[in-house]
């Protein structure tokens, strides 16, 4: 069971532009196993962001803080510029530091006996993780959009999954891993409402541990996203002649998931 609220607070500062985001949540989540017993988590955040427009560049600061009964405070910031060289073409570089907590079903979730078989971990700790990208997009026409961008993630007590003497997969944390690798992306518009998005990845990446690569982390991989924009009656209002102009409109996106090569 999960219950929970949360608001954002959008504020427009000054004639440049800027940009302030203000934003709470707070959540609390209920799992009742007759093999793992009962576990709650109750989770309270907050977070901030603030953008600064200079000219052809604009400044963004950011930083959250999520607090958690089962384990405490988790800070998190991130910074970034976007830089215009001209119309079509824009830089951008960004940093961050984040953590991540273990779900309940990596902690308690509870194993058959079955073959593949996932059983949880009570003993995990959570993810420290420290990210940058330099990026370069451009406008090729106003329907076609080339983007690519380095990066980079260090990662101390990173959340694997292994498989135990009894084939069983139960994830644990890593002492120290990284990923490094280039993006690449292609947008093309196909009418106006219509449009296609392909990404392609080529990474690295290494446990630090045992110097093997990480596992589920595919050296090559893309993706193809397809959008569009259709028409949509929630209900009939009786009027005649089908949809009319001022009926709202619904987005329909479909995507695959990532394909390792």
């Amino acid at each position: 069971m999960t219950a929970g609220a949360g608001s954002d607070v959008f504020l427009a500062l000054g004639d440049r532009g800027d940009e302030l985001r203000l934003g709470a949540q707070a959540e609390h989540n209920r799992v009742d196993h007759t093999l793992t017993g009962k576990h709650d988590r109750t989770r309270v955040s907050g977070h901030t962001e603030y953008t600064i427009r200079s000219g052809s560049a604009a400044y963004t600061l950011g930083g959250r803080a999520d607090y958690t009964n089962d384990f405490n405070f988790s800070p998190g910031s991130h910074a970034g510029l976007s830089l215009s060289l001209s119309k079509a073409t824009q830089v951008k570089v960004n940093a961050g530091y984040t953590e991540h907590i273990p779900t309940f079903n990596q902690l308690y979730q509870p194993s058959h006996g079955a073959v593949d078989q996932v059983r949880g971990n009570p003993d995990l700790d959570k993810e420290r993780i420290v990210s940058a990208s330099l990026g370069l997009e451009h406008a090729v026409t106003e329907k076609v959009n080339v983007s690519a961008s380095l990066f980079r993630t260090d990662s101390r007590d990173l959340i694997k999954y292994q498989r135990d003497s009894e084939d069983v997969s139960e994830p644990i944390n890593i002492g120290r891993a990284y990923k490094q690798g280039i993006e690449t992306g292609l947008k093309f518009g196909i009418t106006k409402n219509t449009g296609v998005e392909l990404s392609y990845i080529l990474q690295e990446t290494e446990n630090k541990d045992n110097g093997m690569r990480l596992s589920y982390a595919p050296t090559h991989s893309g993706k193809l996203i397809f959008k569009t924009v259709l028409p949509f009656r929630p209900g009939w209002n009786g009027s005649p002649g089908g949809i009319p102009s001022s009926t709202p409109t619904r987005k329909i996106q479909k995507e695959n998931a990532w394909i390792p090569i």
